[in-house]
């Protein structure tokens, strides 16, 4: 599905389309046709290639597995898909980079995409803390394979000892556009509980039991989770579903070979009902927001590159209203990113949400009147990249969060992320 009828050759019959339906969004009213056609072929190339490019077709749930050496990920893989689909490793890791696999699952008949993530942790020592090249990795990683769900696994003593992890889990968050997709804790190698010669699984020990709820006891609190219920309510130590769009929840496992236990967990709480959708419904359709929000972000830097980049002429020329145009036309694309039509209606829907005049201000973030900001622009052509900034970061946060926010809020931001780049 595209975002809308158009390609991005300027010779093909479609383009017309395009040109048309850019020239109602930024509503050039009786301007010149030359005049027309430069602001339209403007908004044209500042159009991210991924805008043209985007396909949101459905495709199969995409975990995505990430823990430190030894937590026993291809192991749950193995387990998941019921066959070996990836080599399994004892001390030192089998993964030397990322790779997604698919896998079948019978018993509710539908394909799986599982992302054996060597996830970076396996490079840092036990009781290391990560580094900013850690963070910056995965967050490329996970910007690549765009998942539905994170599965952090880890074994109870990596739990014991796991703040850095879950700090770094928080920085991530952080970092991600959007944020980071749901996660559920697998507290794998819960056998390691088991005395020799005591009986196995869990439901037969009560020591082992009590130790795994008291691991359960410590997810919990070091999310921190502030709801939550048992997954079995007759059962404590099968896991537990979490109250928070961000924490799916924490399952403890034993896949190192069969009988596996309490792998089923796992699946039915990715199909759990919460109002009227199921927690994988859930996720997939934050998946789409996630990605439709990257856009969003890339089409601000975009816009706000391209005017930066625009001859001074054009910018500075009451006639030719290139700020405007473009400043429409980023509106209404955001709002259809996030679910509105691409149309003029859209961009007044934001100004009215921000009380901003459409009628006289040359950059809604200025403020100023044309006279005022050809002068300015003479000194300062960085200023109006940064409105660009400021207005496509408010018109996210209005669209996708629906918050109103001033755009000014953004400035220091902006002047951050362009001082970097």
């Amino acid at each position: 599905m595209n975002m809308f009828d158009g390609s991005k050759s300027v010779n093909s019959g479609r383009y017309q389309s395009l040109s048309d339906l850019i020239a109602s969004v930024i509503e050039l009213g009786d301007l010149p046709e030359e005049t027309r056609g430069t602001v339209v072929e403007y908004c044209q190339k500042a159009l991210v290639n991924d805008v043209l490019d985007q396909n949101t077709e459905p495709r199969p749930p995409r975990l995505y597995l990430f823990g430190r050496s030894g937590a026993g990920k291809s192991s749950l893989i193995n387990a998941v898909s019921n066959e070996e689909v990836t080599e399994v490793g004892t001390f030192e890791p089998t993964t030397a980079s990322s790779e997604v696999y698919e896998a079948e699952l019978p018993r509710i008949n539908e394909k799986w995409h599982l992302v054996d993530s060597r996830g970076l942790f396996e490079s840092v020592p036990a009781d290391g803390g990560m580094s900013v090249n850690t963070v910056e990795k995965l967050k490329a990683d996970l910007e690549t394979y765009n998942p539905d769900i994170l599965l952090h696994v880890m074994t109870p003593e990596q739990v014991r000892a796991g703040e850095d992890d879950f700090d770094t889990i928080e920085k991530l968050d952080d970092a991600l556009v959007g944020g980071l997709p749901p996660r559920v804790t697998c507290i794998n190698k819960v056998d390691t509980f088991l005395s020799l010669g005591e009986d196995w699984p869990p439901e037969e020990n009560e020591t082992v039991r009590q130790r795994i709820i008291e691991v359960l006891n410590l997810v919990t609190e070091i999310l921190p989770v502030y709801q939550h219920e048992n997954i079995d309510a007759e059962d404590s130590v099968r896991g537990r579903l979490f109250g928070s769009n961000k924490n799916l929840g924490a399952i403890p496992l034993y896949v190192k070979e069969k009988p596996y236990w309490n792998l089923t967990a796992l699946k039915d709480m990715l199909y759990y009902r919460k109002q009227n959708q199921t927690i994988l419904d859930f996720t997939q359709v934050q998946r789409q927001k996630r990605m439709m929000r990257r856009l969003a972000r890339k089409q601000t830097i975009q816009m706000a590159e391209t005017i930066n980049e625009s001859p001074r002429r054009l910018i500075v020329d009451p006639r030719v209203p290139i700020v405007t145009g473009l400043e429409s036309f980023l509106i209404a694309l955001i709002g259809a990113f996030a679910g509105r039509k691409l149309h003029r209606k859209t961009v007044e829907e934001y100004h009215q949400s921000v009380d901003l005049s459409l009628g006289d201000v040359m950059s809604t973030t200025s403020g100023v009147t044309t006279d005022v900001i050809t002068g300015l622009f003479k000194q300062d052509l960085k200023y109006i990249r940064n409105n660009f900034y400021c207005v496509g970061r408010s018109a996210e946060v209005f669209f996708f969060d629906d918050e109103r926010v001033d755009p000014e809020e953004f400035r220091p931001e902006a002047k951050q992320y362009f001082h970097q780049s």
